[in-house]
């Protein structure tokens, strides 16, 4: 069940990226969240969220969902603010959304993380930044 709960997370999250990225209204949320008046001034369909929230409800223990477009809260469920620990699970996510950057050669990944100047938040070893893809 673990799993079908974060494929979903992950695949709403991804759905939505490539809206956010193609839209110039974007706003940059401060310390709270606005939210978009309805899914449908936004381009989508409100049956089909209904949908997705009725599927939550009935068959994942999903602590908690927010899709964001534009800056804004398009949909949420349960408690936003609890964090999740989601361990590896990171890597999958970002693999998919840096995909079509991969695809269109915006990412190189003959690139070190080093190269890239992409570090994390604790930061990474440096034999870390400077290893060679395993893709």
């Amino acid at each position: 069940m673990e799993k079908i709960k974060i494929i979903l997370t992950v695949i709403l999250s991804i759905i939505f990226i490539d809206n956010l990225q193609s839209q110039n209204s974007k706003v940059f949320p401060d310390s709270t969240w606005l939210k978009h008046d309805t899914i449908e001034n936004v381009g989508y369909d409100s049956k089909k969220f209904n949908e997705i929230n009725r599927f939550i409800i009935d068959s994942l223990n999903t602590t908690g969902l927010v899709v964001i477009v534009d800056g804004k809260i398009l949909f949420d469920y349960g408690d936003i603010d609890e964090l999740s620990y989601i361990a590896s699970c990171r890597k999958s996510i970002l693999s998919m959304i840096y995909g079509k950057y991969v695809e269109n050669n915006t990412i190189n990944l003959d690139e070190t993380l080093e190269e890239l100047e992409f570090d994390d938040i604790q930061g990474l070893l440096l034999s870390r930044k400077r290893q060679q893809s395993e893709i």
